[in-house]
């Protein structure tokens, strides 16, 4: 039993269903990538609220586009600057820019923390930013 596992250790569960989760990723297909990323934003809520008498907490991270090994070469080069052209920032992710939100959500200064979904996409996934503009494509 997952759950008695998990008490025994008083743990913390912590998933990253990514930006995808939240809004349709963009100019790829994926739409089976973005139900499932979706779904474990639910996740999240849903054993929050049952586990949470047990001492477990969860939560997610929800990471923007990074720039990692995925995302490298010329087959996703158009991919890549669409991303940073809508991103406020100007620029992709970093994998260790997930580190502070993943320290607090899993550190006593978390403890509070349940149910909670930390996006950290820099202000990519904000409708009203691309919606806006005039000179995205």
């Amino acid at each position: 039993m997952l759950v008695l596992h998990f008490c025994c250790l008083r743990a913390h569960q912590l998933t990253t269903p990514a930006i995808s989760g939240h809004s349709v990723n963009f100019p790829q297909p994926q739409v089976s990538y973005n139900a499932s990323k979706a779904a474990l934003v639910h996740l999240k809520s849903s054993l929050a609220a049952e586990w949470a008498r047990y001492g477990i907490r969860t939560n997610t991270i929800s990471p923007g586009y990074m720039n990692t090994i995925l995302n490298e070469g010329d087959g996703i080069a158009v991919g890549r600057k669409i991303w940073t052209e809508r991103n406020p920032m100007g620029r992709m992710g970093h994998p260790s820019e997930l580190t502070g939100p993943l320290v607090l959500l899993c550190s006593a200064a978390g403890s509070y923390m349940n149910g909670a979904d930390l996006v950290v996409d820099g202000e990519y996934s904000s409708q009203y930013y691309f919606r806006t503009r005039t000179d995205l494509p």
